[in-house]
């Protein structure tokens, strides 16, 4: 059985702590965080199932106000949970939460200004806000720099969704054969993952195998897999919070030599990231670096349409962004996944090859066990 670990309230009193410091920084006397990932990420407690919720931080103290779910451990100072499903009058959701946190949020204006995400700030918040006289500053930048760096308990969660990820495309290597369908490997991944798990597990990923599958993805279909076609398998699972994205590319049948060499090239791409990646390399490099790779064997090979790789934690696709114009530069702490490709009509549904790394303090460490 897999067990998949929680955020341990060590590494929430840190991540609150940074988040004071970067409030600081901004010179906000409080913040008002309303996705409830990231609440959770901060105290150890939120919503289930994406429900509302809002956490109010001051110097002194951490109030979060959940919509439903339970007071679990959590460093905030105070979990109050509105039990918001009843059976005798309609939900609402953020009518709860704002009657609920209207006093404490007009009580914010003697603190200063009041950081908040302004990228998706839910309309109550911004109003009520406003309604007390209270200045807000942006700290949407400021929150995607902190959830980069991964603590070890986010990357203890992310490693468990790898070995996930490990599992599903193993049973889908034994599944692929001509004459299957994408929807019996389809099965044979959910029946890998879920028996593991005890549980199900919720992932995405794209399925879609033969001429066009790798480029268009997406569900699963009864199509029969035809021998010399290939099958490009990305699978993203999401346990615990957050997620792990990887894919592997399987001939169906026999390969023939120009599918094979088109795996071992991107193949020998991936192998570039454990040469280059350290702290401070700026990610446009890694991206020219792996385009040029695949284009040194066969031209425009390196110009597969979506980004060499991203990174990964609370959202399947998330900063560091790894484009070829991207300013920014790897930082330790980051869980990357980096997703070189080829797409040509005689690969027959394309080539990718995806795998996930942490960047450490003198390179990178990948997590996957999976062979390529």
């Amino acid at each position: 059985m897999l067990t998949c670990p929680d955020l341990s309230l060590e590494g929430c009193a840190g991540r609150l702590e940074r988040l004071r410091d970067a409030m600081e920084e901004l010179g906000a006397g409080a913040a008002v965080l309303h996705e409830p990932d990231v609440i959770r990420w901060a105290v150890g407690s939120s919503s289930p199932h994406g429900w509302p919720a809002v956490l109010i931080v001051t110097s002194g103290e951490a109030i979060a106000y959940l919509f439903a779910g339970e007071a679990s451990a959590s460093i905030a100072s105070e979990v109050i949970v509105m039990k918001g499903i009843r059976r005798d009058r309609a939900v609402h959701h953020n009518r709860e939460l704002a009657t609920a946190a209207a006093l404490r949020l007009s009580a914010l204006a003697g603190h200063g200004p009041v950081a908040i995400d302004t990228s998706g700030a839910p309309a109550w918040i911004v109003s009520g806000l406003a309604r007390a006289g209270a200045p807000t500053v942006d700290i949407a930048s400021a929150l995607i720099r902190l959830r980069r760096r991964k603590d070890p308990d986010e990357l203890a969660i992310i490693e468990h969704n790898v070995s996930l990820a490990d599992l599903a495309l193993g049973a889908a290597a034994e599944a692929v054969k001509p004459g299957a369908t994408e929807l019996m490997v389809y099965q044979a991944i959910r029946e890998a993952v879920d028996s593991a798990a005890r549980t199900a597990v919720a992932f995405g990923g794209d399925f879609m195998a033969g001429p066009g599958g790798g480029e268009a993805g997406g569900p699963p279909t009864g199509r029969v897999l035809a021998a010399g076609d290939s099958f490009v398998i990305d699978y993203f699972p999401n346990r615990g919070g957050y997620w792990a994205d990887m894919c592997r590319t399987y001939p169906i049948g026999d390969p023939g030599p120009t599918l094979a060499r088109a795996i071992d090239v991107t193949i020998g791409a991936l192998d570039l990231v454990e040469d280059m990646v350290r702290p401070g390399l700026p990610v446009g490099e890694l991206d020219r670096a792996l385009r040029a790779h695949q284009s040194a064997w066969r031209q425009t090979a390196g110009d597969y349409f979506h980004l060499t790789g991203h990174g990964i934690g609370l959202r399947p696709h998330e900063a560091p962004w790894i484009a070829t114009d991207g300013d920014e530069v790897f930082e330790a702490g980051d869980v990357i996944a980096v997703e070189p490709a080829a797409y040509f009509d005689d690969l027959r549904g394309g080539v990718r090859i995806e795998d996930d790394y942490v960047v450490t303090e003198r390179g990178v460490r990948r997590l996957s066990r999976l062979p390529r």
